[in-house]
């Protein structure tokens, strides 16, 4: 539930994997979501581990922009990711980084 708070503060943001919908379901003794997220086409450790060489100098500022862009906006919203890996990092159709598995995430507090 904490995933899902989280991700609908993020809504607006393409820097983050979107939730399209929220699926309930009752099964004896306890009672299931399901969270419905965009496609997106690649997941960053993937092509890292795939490729034959490095990727291109343009390519890797364009990604470290967009995750820098991500965590400021999750700064300035009082979150942190705390899973922060290849594996969490996609990429869209568009070739812009999305942000994902907000499992561990939290917001912060200072008391």
């Amino acid at each position: 539930m904490r995933e899902i708070s989280l991700l609908r503060q993020l809504v607006n943001y393409p820097q983050f994997v979107r939730l399209l919908d929220i699926v309930e379901q009752e099964s004896p003794g306890q009672k299931l979501i399901h969270c419905i997220f965009e496609f997106c086409e690649k997941v960053l450790s993937n092509e890292l581990n795939r490729r034959e060489k490095p990727l291109a100098d343009s390519t890797v500022k364009r990604l470290m922009i967009d995750l820098l862009t991500a965590i400021d906006i999750l700064h300035s919203k009082m979150i942190m990711h705390r899973d922060i890996k290849p594996d969490n990092i996609l990429i869209g159709r568009d070739g812009r980084l999305k942000l994902a598995d907000f499992g561990l995430a939290k917001k912060a507090s200072f008391t």
